[in-house]
């Protein structure tokens, strides 16, 4: 395991170090996660078939060289002004909701650990990176954003291995101002079994649907099934 981190759902914000305090003209490069130690019970998630997630929106940051997950989240003040209004960014064209690029981190493990839970998962960092000289802005809805992942089956297909969390309410959606030279990080749900494949996320923005690269993971094969008639 390359990297362990612990941190509350609720409590998470993106700190950064940096051997330059500059980042103009400077290319994206994945960070190094600094580690905290935990005492709480971390586990993999195993679902037994396709699971509704809430990828963790973890905070934004300049490009930086290590990154410090701590407290603050989706409600961190330090970027605050950076959050607007969603009818806003609907009613103009001088925000773009296009010109992100996706980094997957699989390597990298952390863990988190759901506010009201005795007891954490694991996950993987990825960041949704503005290399443009625009500002771009990103969505979502209280503490998460709307992806799935999705694995290629044994006949080399793409399938979807998790579906969007089912939401009881329609307020808490944000959109968030992601400068040029800044990224945005989620964190993902890291599956243990024994089935080796492929694994890609897709992510929606807006109007706009993003996929990553594809990248070597493990998951268990009920992943890519839904039990009939669970939802009763």
């Amino acid at each position: 395991m390359k990297n362990l981190i612990a941190f509350s759902v609720m409590l998470t914000i993106v700190s950064c170090g940096q051997k330059n305090d500059s980042v103009v003209d400077a290319s994206f490069k994945i960070p190094v996660i600094q580690q905290p130690t935990t005492t709480d019970t971390i586990e993999y998630s195993h679902p037994d078939q396709i699971a509704g997630v809430y990828p963790i929106f973890a905070g934004k940051s300049k490009f930086c060289d290590t990154l410090e997950l701590t407290k603050g989240g989706w409600r961190d003040t330090t970027y605050g002004e950076d959050y607007i209004h969603p009818y806003i960014a609907w009613e103009t064209d001088s925000f773009k909701f296009d010109g992100f690029e996706l980094f997957p981190d699989y390597n990298t493990t952390v863990a988190n650990i759901p506010y009201f839970e005795s007891k954490g998962y694991y996950c993987y960092p990825m960041y949704i990176v503005n290399q443009t000289p625009s500002v771009k802005i990103f969505t979502g809805k209280d503490d998460h954003v709307y992806a799935i992942q999705e694995a290629l089956d044994s006949n080399q297909v793409w399938r979807p291995i998790e579906a969007r969390g089912y939401e009881f309410c329609g307020n808490g959606s944000w959109d968030l101002k992601i400068q040029p030279g800044e990224f945005a990080v989620v964190l993902i749900h890291k599956y243990k079994g024994n089935y080796k494949t492929k694994l890609r996320v897709r992510l929606a923005v807006n109007l706009n649907t993003y996929v990553s690269a594809p990248f070597e993971g493990t998951i268990d094969y009920k992943q890519f099934y839904l039990k009939y008639r669970d939802w009763e």
